[in-house]
């Protein structure tokens, strides 16, 4: 008949944010004789046995109907893949370890999915809504200096064609060029009158 008895405090754990978890054990000697106790943590697969450890010392001394609290530290490493794992605690009698040994109940842990990598700075949310209101503003001031320099054109093109005369032109129409014709001075002046001769008045005696 065994010498130790093995009881859990819960049957399942939970692990921290950093994959770490304690679990409480209840050693007990039921035996009427001092007995040195081996604790061994004993990791069902998968589980590895570098993620369990025992606080405090693994061999102690046990009087007579004494009891000791033992607890199991639990170390899951990152990048562990999730799923359920189970650990036990065994006591094994330092006198006879292949006639005296318990194996205690078993105690359950998950590890849950690894959370996804934080997106790159560039595809954060605030970034993209920084992005858009950059192109937002390019678009309005494109579409402000294309609006600007049409109306300018529009008001030259109207006060060029105030400015020509419109020109009309006829399809199948021949034009004669006569050369100009020159004219020379010539005197018109009409030469005057002669005066009239001088008028002499007699007097009557």
């Amino acid at each position: 008949m065994p010498s130790f008895t093995v009881t859990a405090a819960a049957q399942e754990v939970q692990l921290d944010g950093t994959g770490a978890a304690q679990a409480q054990y209840t050693v007990t000697n039921t035996s009427a004789f001092e007995l040195t106790g081996r604790l061994i943590a004993t990791p069902q697969s998968p589980a590895r046995p570098e993620w369990f450890s025992i606080q405090g010392t693994s061999t102690r001394d046990f009087e007579p109907g004494a009891a000791e609290q033992v607890l199991l530290q639990i170390s899951v490493p990152a990048g562990t893949p999730a799923g359920t794992y189970t650990v036990r605690l065994d006591a094994v009698s330092e006198a006879t370890p292949d006639e005296d040994f318990t194996e205690g109940p078993s105690v359950s842990f998950d590890v849950r999915p690894a959370a996804p990598p934080p997106p790159p700075w560039w595809r954060r949310w605030w970034w993209l809504i920084l992005i858009g209101v950059v192109v937002l503003l390019i678009v309005i001031g494109v579409v402000i200096w294309l609006a600007t320099r049409g109306g300018g054109s529009s008001a030259c093109s109207r006060q060029v064609g105030a400015r020509k005369a419109p020109i009309t032109t006829f399809p199948n129409v021949v034009t004669i060029v006569r050369p100009p014709v020159v004219t020379f001075p010539t005197d018109t002046t009409t030469p005057a009158p002669p005066p009239p001769p001088p008028t002499t008045t007699t007097a009557c005696p």
